[in-house]
């Protein structure tokens, strides 16, 4: 899920008088998922890397952040990223398009990916698989598998993970309204141990390189909501060696409230 940000300057402005720059040793996992570089450059220092979807990523003022670009759809076999080796490949395949999804069947990605991840090889970029929702259903929104199923059909088009020759897996996660922050956060590191396992197995290697490359609790706008679920899932996730980055949704949510101190650490 991509939800576009619509600023006037004015507020931008008013954004940075109210947001000093969180200056925090970044940590080699904590990502930016931004749309507007601008308005998350008070979090650049308490992070390492960032996205925007885009094959060409916006630079963040001021800060020296590997930006990691993104193929969200089939069609992209070229990115431009001085800063990263790695890209982030098709963006929730298995939703449909309203919701931010590139909405393909299993078949169709690999299709695509035959003809999309040469070239990106050949340039020497290392790929990300298909980030996937947390479903593990045979008839998500788009109608057909979502989740875990959708990423064992694309594993299995390929003939297996060798065929794909992933770097590592993206994955989303996003909670359940209603419930504090807390909570959720309790449900999302279930979740990680859940994938931990399924990828694992799929790939039929051990501690397969995850990337947590969205993840919210529910609303996602509410920063205490936020902060209260990164005060239980920052350290979970700093502390597993399997999970190599992770990017909560999303980074403009975060700026100048509780729960951008507690991602930079501040809580």
């Amino acid at each position: 899920m991509q939800q576009v940000l619509f600023t006037t300057p004015a507020l931008l402005v008013a954004l940075a008088a109210a947001a000093p720059a969180i200056q925090e040793r970044a940590t080699n996992k904590k990502g930016l998922a931004y749309n507007n570089a601008d308005q998350v450059a008070p979090l650049a220092g308490a992070s390492s890397w960032g996205y925007d979807w885009s094959p060409s990523p916006k630079p963040i003022p001021h800060s020296q952040l590997e930006l990691v670009p993104m193929c969200h759809a089939a069609g992209c076999s070229a990115v431009h990223s001085s800063s990263s080796s790695h890209v982030l490949m098709y963006n929730e395949p298995d939703e449909t398009a309203a919701n931010g999804g590139s909405n393909m069947s299993p078949a169709a990605a690999w299709a695509a990916w035959q003809r999309d991840a040469a070239p990106l090889r050949s340039a020497r970029h290392q790929l990300v698989c298909p980030a996937v929702t947390s479903w593990d259903t045979p008839a998500g929104h788009t109608g057909g598998p979502a989740g875990f199923a959708w990423l064992a059909g694309f594993v299995g088009a390929a003939g297996g993970p060798a065929g794909l020759g992933c770097a590592a897996q993206a994955l989303h996660w996003y909670g359940v309204a209603g419930q504090t922050g807390a909570a959720q956060g309790a449900l999302f590191t279930a979740y990680v141990r859940a994938a931990h396992a399924r990828v694992d197995a799929l790939f039929g290697t051990a501690d397969f390189p995850l990337w947590f490359t969205e993840i919210s609790p529910l609303p996602v706008r509410d920063a205490q909501v936020m902060s209260d679920f990164l005060a239980v899932v920052v350290p979970f996730l700093d502390g597993l060696d399997y999970v190599a980055r992770y990017s909560p949704f999303m980074a403009e949510y975060m700026v100048g409230n509780a729960a951008g101190a507690t991602f930079a650490g501040k809580h």
